[in-house]
């Protein structure tokens, strides 16, 4: 070796020092397989870099977050004039939009955006009148890929569907487009959209004679929408007593939709999002019996992979059932009848003015219920599966926590919650006595908030440095340690690596397949 003993370590090369200097042992350099561009943040060697939006670099890290609730910011309702909330979406992990109607100014029906900063403070753009006259409904959904917002509603006897866009600043200007709409004789008494976050989407509604309908559509950045041929999911006047919900299920990229029938039935049918057609039909599944008098609300909640539907039961109980889709036929219920999770959610109250309920990226579902009686008649649940599909645990399905949010009777549609998968809910009802706000308060879960991404990984970092220097990252093979030859590894949301996929709310991406005990074959979240 140099000098009769150092032979270096294996694997490494022997390099020159240049001019007289002794040469060295050194690894072998990564190659042309390597990137630079400016730090965002301090950046430590060897650790996993991500590439944001603007082009600079960042370390994947994570943030523990505590749980904590925000103060009431009442929305900007015209001054003296009463409201009831009509619904709420989240557009981003910091703003929301929230839509109204001011029953003493014939029943216009306003939106504005809110902003969330610190100690979840809200501060609200200029409201936007987007109906100069009533509507039987309105709901939101946010299109994650476009930006857009879809808004679905009833209006003169008819089924509407257009876009919403927003600009401005801090995203506050709402603009509604009156161009690529759609319009149908259909007479809707309630409805309800769900989509996929990648420009499709699919709506719900009863009609004014008891039928039940589905249709898909899309939309696009600049807030066009399209809407295709419906499908009768429920015969004439007998399944349609009250109102229907629909859901998305992000593992079979299918819709199910939930409604009751005058026989007191819980049904629930799994359809399929077509291009340019009617949704595709599944099996009709008779899920619970129920007292049809009430709300139905159903969602997907992707950590157990079951959906969770809410109802009055037939002894007037606020009851929840959990099923699931057939595993060899998506398009069929499995779980239903004699199957799935089934309790009480809380003993001699249902949903009577007004529900709402979203799946959060914490493992939870929340629902907002006005409630037929009790000292407090609008109340928060949180419930908590404990089992997972195809393994049920009867009764003790789920546990329960109950949140009093306020007395007195709420309006008849006052009620609203949304989730940005981050563990924050805004919480949105209609105060009962003058001036009758609505009111919105965003109520954060703890959790730990991971700045990874489905499609931003971009490789490791090949030095440590700090923020604004150029920092380059190796696009091939990554030096760290504990790895098992072959095992493939995930990212996980502090940085660190796993042979399993994080738990949501981490999204799940692959860091790269390991070649020894410390080097990983890089797999960037883009190839």
């Amino acid at each position: 070796g140099i000098g009769g003993a150092n032979y270096g370590t294996s694997g490494q090369v022997l390099t020159s020092g240049g001019g007289s200097a002794a040469p060295s042992w050194a690894d072998v350099p990564a190659g042309g397989s390597t990137y630079s561009a400016t730090a965002s943040g301090a950046i430590a060697a060897n650790k996993p870099v991500l590439i944001k939006s603007d082009g600079t670099l960042e370390q994947l890290a994570a943030t523990n977050i505590s749980a904590s609730t925000g103060s009431t910011a009442t929305a900007p309702v015209t001054s003296g004039k009463y409201s009831n909330p009509y619904t709420i979406q989240w557009v981003s992990n910091t703003r929301f939009i929230v839509a109204w109607t001011e029953w003493n100014n014939n029943n216009k029906i306003f939106a504005a955006v809110g902003n969330v900063g610190g100690s979840l403070g809200i501060t609200y753009g200029s409201s936007t009148e987007i109906f100069s006259a009533s509507v039987a409904f309105v709901r939101f959904h946010h299109d994650a890929s476009t930006g857009a917002i879809v808004m679905f509603y009833g209006k003169d006897g008819a089924l509407n569907v257009r876009g919403i866009t927003l600009s401005g600043s801090n995203g506050t200007t709402i603009t509604v487009n009156t161009s690529d709409t759609f319009n149908h004789s259909h007479n809707p008494t309630w409805g309800e959209i769900d989509g996929d976050g990648n420009g499709k989407f699919m709506i719900t509604y009863r009609r004014s004679n008891g039928d039940i309908y589905v249709r898909g559509g899309q939309i696009t950045s600049a807030g066009a929408v399209t809407v295709w041929n419906d499908r009768g999911v429920g015969s004439s006047g007998s399944n349609g007593k009250y109102r229907v919900d629909i859901c998305y299920n992000s593992d079979i990229d299918k819709y199910c939709t939930v409604y009751s029938n005058t026989s007191n039935k819980l049904y629930a049918r799994v359809t399929t999002w077509i291009y340019n057609s009617a949704p595709g039909d599944g099996t009709e599944a008779d899920v619970q019996n129920i007292s049809h008098g009430s709300d139905v609300r159903v969602v997907y909640e992707a950590v157990s992979k079951q959906f969770v539907a809410v109802m009055r039961s037939s002894s007037n109980n606020l009851q929840y059932r959990t099923f699931t889709s057939d595993s060899t036929d998506s398009t069929k219920i499995t779980g239903n009848g004699s199957g799935g999770g089934n309790g009480t959610v809380e003993s001699g109250v249902w949903l009577d003015q007004g529900s709402d309920m979203v799946a959060n990226g914490d493992g939870k579902v929340y629902l907002l219920g006005a409630l037929n009686t009790g000292s407090y008649k609008t109340k928060l649940y949180t419930l908590s599966p404990t089992g997972t599909a195809g393994s049920y645990a009867g009764s003790t399905e789920i546990s329960t926590s109950i949140t009093n949010v306020q007395t007195g009777d709420p309006s008849e549609i006052g009620i609203a919650i949304d989730s940005n998968d981050q563990a924050g809910l805004t919480v949105c009802w209609g105060g009962f006595a003058n001036p009758y706000p609505t009111n919105v308060y965003i109520d954060q879960k703890a959790f730990t908030l991971s700045n990874l991404a489905t499609t931003n990984y971009l490789g490791w970092s090949d030095g440590a440095y700090s923020n604004g220097a150029t920092a380059t990252v190796k696009l091939d093979v990554a030096t760290t340690s504990g790895l098992t030859a072959l095992s493939t590894y995930y990212l996980q949301g502090d940085g660190s690596l796993a042979t399993t996929a994080p738990a949501a709310p981490v999204k799940s991406v692959i860091a790269g397949r390991a070649l020894s005990s410390t080097k990983l074959l890089i797999k960037a979240a883009f190839q």
